[in-house]
């Protein structure tokens, strides 16, 4: 197509700019007899003019129709920021940490439901990252350097089934989903969460319902932070010093052992065969929201961490065989 170039630029085609041209108002009309009473040439359509030389393209991005050096900026002051979040001191990290644990200890201070003795697992990146599987079309986005400057998760245990003799009821969900029932966790907690519970039948606790109790006990708690539920997920933007920090809260329940659904994974070989005790690879695992309502979802993030560890140290090594994360989390 003449005056576009299939050239791409750095965020997309480039096409030429539009040009409109003036011409004289001569050229629009014949010439005057001379003077000289000589015949002037015949009448007759007026040549066109020669093309105008071309001009440099202008680049476009063509998703959004802005110009790739505006683009440009804006992915240059995206990097300063970026980096300068990286070299933020530890302590405004620590800080942040510290008033989600607070917050979280309020909760429990005002509600009397999460353990008192709790052990939380922290995770670089935020649920968009896909540090846990969560149900993109409950997902609110939140965009990085508008509404966060960086973001983790938080699993937080709302029960912590240590000790307790748990059967997981999986005849009625979905692949990979399960129901939890409390009575192996005894009257107190049948009575303590008897309000999240699945409706006509008070023994299974239901995802759905914690997920929205603990999105409203921690935003009564967090009244000077940004608090929003997105799913089953409480994302809370914490302000420390110049930095905001996304915390993304999920609520879970954690179990001791391995599901018998996921043992047949264990008996294949592995990358990590012989790198990790068996505790490191099949020690807990827990049971997070879904959007499958009041059904939760098997979740392996605390192994996984430990094979993404394994996974930078072979980096780091110069080892080149790669390998699949996608363990018993993907059970389907």
């Amino acid at each position: 197509m003449p005056g576009t170039s299939r050239c791409a630029g750095r965020a997309g085609l480039r096409f030429a700019q539009p040009e409109i041209l003036f011409l004289p108002a001569s050229s629009l009309h014949p010439p005057a007899r001379e003077a000289s009473g000589m015949d002037s040439p015949p009448l007759g359509d007026p040549q066109p003019p020669k093309p105008a030389p071309a001009k440099p393209l202008t680049d476009l991005d063509f998703r959004s129709g802005a110009r790739i050096e505006e683009l440009n900026q804006l992915i240059q002051e995206y990097e300063a920021r970026s980096a300068g979040i990286r070299n933020a001191p530890a302590e405004e990290w620590h800080r942040a940490k510290n008033l989600v644990f607070s917050l979280l200890g309020q909760v429990q201070k005002s509600y009397g439901r999460l353990p008192t003795v709790n052990r939380y697992l922290l995770l670089s990146g935020g649920v968009q990252q896909g540090t846990v599987q969560v149900d993109p079309g409950s997902l609110q986005p939140l965009s990085p350097g508008s509404d966060y400057d960086t973001d983790f998760t938080l699993l937080v245990p709302v029960l912590d089934a240590a000790g307790v003799p748990v059967t997981l009821d999986m005849k009625r969900s979905p692949p990979g989903h399960a129901q939890v029932s409390l009575h192996p966790f005894g009257a107190p907690a049948l009575s303590r969460w008897s309000d999240c519970c699945c409706p006509g039948d008070e023994a299974y606790l239901s995802a759905e319902r914690v997920s929205d109790w603990f999105f409203a006990s921690f935003a009564s708690c967090a009244k000077d932070a940004r608090v929003e539920q997105r799913g089953g997920v409480t994302s809370a933007v914490l302000a420390v010093g110049p930095y905001r920090i996304l915390y993304d809260l999920v609520p879970v329940v954690a179990l001791k052992g391995w599901p018998a659904v996921a043992r047949p994974w264990l008996t294949q070989a592995h990358f990590w065969d012989g790198k990790l005790t068996d505790e490191e690879a099949a020690g807990g695992f827990y049971l997070s929201p879904s959007a499958s309502g009041p059904h939760w979802r098997l979740a392996f993030s605390a192994s996984e961490l430990h094979l993404r560890k394994i996974e930078e140290q072979a980096a780091e090594e110069g080892e080149e065989d790669g390998f699949p994360l996608g363990g018993p989390d993907c059970l389907q």
